[in-house]
C-alpha cells in the first residue's frame, strides 16, 4: 500500500470508532446528548472526513474524495461561529481547495458555483467562508475568461479578508490579479500584483515568483526573469523547499533560449517530473507535459522530423493515461482537440470530422453544457483554418505557429 491508502484505513478506522462513540450511542438526555455533539461534531467528524476527503484526492480516488469533502462540507453549513481554531480554519481551506481542484480538472465549472451559492448562504457569520467563496468564485470566471466578472468578486473577497486580515488569501488574491493582467497584456501591472503577493505572504510565493518568471519571459526580458528565479531559487533554500513551480520555471527559462542543447536540458528537468507518485499534483502533472509538448514544438521549428512528433504522441498518451485515471472529462477533450491540431499540423484533414463528433458525444453522454460551449468555439477556430488550407491560402497560420499557440491556449485553460 502506498502512503495515501494507508492514511485512508486509518482515518477510515478514527471515523468508524467517531461513530461509535457519539452523542446517539451514549446513555444521555436529549438535551446532553445535542451539547455533546456540539462539542465534538468540529473536534472529530468534521476533522476526519477533510482529512479523509483530502487523502482520497491525493490518492486519485475522485469519487470517494468528493463523496467526502461534500458530507463535510453539509455538516460545517449548519454550524456558527466554528472558525475560531486555527486548525480548523487551514482544514476547511484545504478542503475546499481539494473539492475546487477536483470540480474545475473535470470542467464541472457549473457545479463549482453551485457549491459556492450554497457555502456563501451561510456566509454571514463566517467572514472566512465569504472571503474564500468570493475568491472561488472569481476564480471560476477568471478560468472561464471572464475577466471582469472575475476581478469583481476579487475585489469583493479582497475587501472581505483585509477586514479580517487573511493575508495568504489576500497574497493569492493579488496573484491572481497578476494573472488577469497577464493575460490582458498589462504585464506591468501583473508584474506589480506579483510583487505585492510575494511581500503580503510567503507561504505559497513560488507560485507569485513562477508567474512573474513568465510575465517577464512574455516581455523577451531575459535577465529580470533568470533574476527572479535566482530569488525563487533563495526563497526556497531559505525554508528548505523543492517546489515543481521552481523545477517548471527552470525548464521555461531553458525552453526560452531556443536551442537544441538548452531545450534538451529542459526536457529532462520535465521527464524527471512525469513520475504522479511523487508528484500527486494532477495540475503539475498536466503543466510538465504541456511544457514538454512545447518544447517539442520548438525542436519542430530547428529539426522537423518523424521522431519527435512520434515523442509528442507519446506525451500526449501520458496526458491520456492521467485523465483517464483522474476522471478529468476537460484534459480528455483538450487531448481529442491537440489530435485535431495535430492533423492540422500534418494537413491531414480526413479525420477531423470524426474527431469532432466523438467530442460532441462524450459532452452529450456527460451532459456537461461548459464543455460543449469549449468544443463549439474550437470548431469554429479549426473549421476556418480547414477552409484556408483547402483554399491553398498564403494566410494559413505557419504549422509550428498554430500549434504552438494552441499549447498556449491549453495552458491557459489548465491555469498553468
Amino acid at each position: 500500500k502506498n502512503t495515501y491508502s494507508d492514511e485512508e484505513d486509518k482515518l477510515i478506522i478514527e471515523l468508524d470508532n467517531y461513530i461509535l462513540l457519539s452523542p446517539d450511542t451514549l446513555p444521555l438526555g436529549d438535551k446532553n446528548k445535542e451539547k455533546l455533539n456540539n462539542a465534538i461534531l468540529f473536534e472529530n467528524k468534521f476533522k476526519i472526513l477533510i482529512k479523509l476527503g483530502i487523502a482520497y484526492w491525493k490518492n486519485l480516488n475522485l469519487d470517494e474524495a468528493t463523496l467526502t469533502l461534500e458530507q463535510a462540507f453539509v455538516q460545517i453549513s449548519s454550524q456558527e461561529g466554528v472558525f475560531q481554531d486555527e486548525e480548523l480554519q487551514l482544514l476547511h481551506t484545504n478542503g475546499i481547495d481539494a473539492l475546487f481542484e477536483i470540480y474545475m480538472i473535470q470542467g464541472m465549472f457549473s457545479k463549482a458555483l453551485g457549491v459556492l451559492h450554497n457555502l456563501l448562504q451561510y456566509s454571514t457569520n463566517n467572514p472566512i467562508i465569504l472571503a474564500e467563496g468570493l475568491y472561488r468564485r472569481g476564480y471560476i470566471y477568471r478560468v472561464r475568461g471572464w475577466y471582469d466578472h472575475a476581478v469583481v468578486h476579487y475585489e469583493k473577497a479582497m475587501i472581505s479578508s483585509e477586514k479580517i486580515d487573511l493575508k495568504r488569501l489576500i497574497a493569492v488574491l493579488y496573484r491572481e490579479m497578476g494573472i488577469i493582467n497577464r493575460y490582458k497584456m498589462k504585464y506591468s501591472e501583473a508584474i506589480e500584483y506579483f510583487e505585492k503577493s510575494i511581500s503580503t505572504d510567503p507561504f505559497d510565493a513560488h507560485k507569485a515568483y513562477y508567474n512573474k518568471i513568465l510575465t517577464l519571459l512574455d516581455l523577451d526580458d531575459v535577465i529580470s526573469a533568470n533574476e527572479t528565479y535566482t530569488e525563487l531559487e533563495l526563497y526556497e533554500q531559505e525554508r528548505n523547499l523543492d517546489s515543481d513551480y521552481r523545477k517548471l520555471s527552470k525548464a521555461i527559462l531553458l525552453r526560452s533560449e531556443k536551442r537544441l542543447q538548452p531545450l534538451a536540458h529542459a526536457q529532462e528537468i520535465l521527464i524527471k517530473m512525469l513520475d504522479p507518485k511523487k508528484y500527486p499534483d494532477l495540475i503539475i502533472q498536466q503543466a510538465v507535459i504541456l511544457n514538454l509538448i512545447d518544447i517539442l514544438v520548438e525542436e519542430m521549428k530547428i529539426i522537423d522530423n518523424e521522431s519527435i512528433q512520434k515523442e509528442m504522441y507519446e506525451y500526449m498518451a501520458k496526458m491520456f493515461d492521467t485523465a483517464r485515471k483522474t476522471g478529468s472529462t476537460l484534459l480528455i477533450i483538450q487531448i481529442y482537440l491537440f489530435k485535431v491540431r495535430m492533423h492540422l499540423y500534418n494537413r491531414d484533414i480526413e479525420p477531423i470530422d470524426q474527431i469532432i463528433q466523438d467530442l460532441y458525444q462524450i459532452c452529450e453522454e456527460l451532459d456537461i453544457e461548459d464543455l460543449k460551449s469549449l468544443v463549439i468555439r474550437e470548431e469554429v477556430l479549426i473549421r476556418s483554418e480547414i477552409d484556408k488550407i483547402n483554399e491553398g491560402t498564403t494566410k494559413a497560420i505557419k504549422k509550428e505557429d498554430q500549434l504552438k499557440n494552441y499549447v498556449i491556449n491549453m495552458k491557459n485553460l489548465f491555469q498553468l
